[in-house]
């Protein structure tokens, strides 16, 4: 039970923060780093990949430096996931070549 807990929390945060919220930089390095880990994890659930992914997009303007990692991380997955992921992933994807951030 508690790691359903733990799913349904995460995946609740975000949700919230795949908004574009202001947040600190400290913050935002920490939640970045947080969605580069969900997206490595495959066991990790599809709604979790989904807004990891439409933070990471919306936050690559201030930080073009994470759209390669990104970039790589999506196109290796691509065929493996399901296909919400690959809706996001190409949407994401899509949203890098359009502003040449990778």
């Amino acid at each position: 039970k508690s790691g359903e807990f733990h799913v349904a929390l995460s995946r609740n945060f975000l949700k919230v923060l795949q908004h574009k919220l202001p947040l600190s930089e400290d913050c935002e390095g920490e939640i970045i780093t947080y969605c580069f880990d969900i997206l490595g994890d495959n066991g990790a659930p599809v709604a979790l990949h989904a807004y990891s992914i439409t933070f990471i997009q919306n936050i690559l303007i201030k930080y073009p430096e994470f759209s390669n990692e990104l970039k790589v991380i999506l196109e290796d997955r691509m065929e493996y996931t399901s296909a919400a992921f690959r809706y996001r992933a190409k949407s994401a994807l899509k949203y890098i070549n359009k502003h040449r951030l990778a």
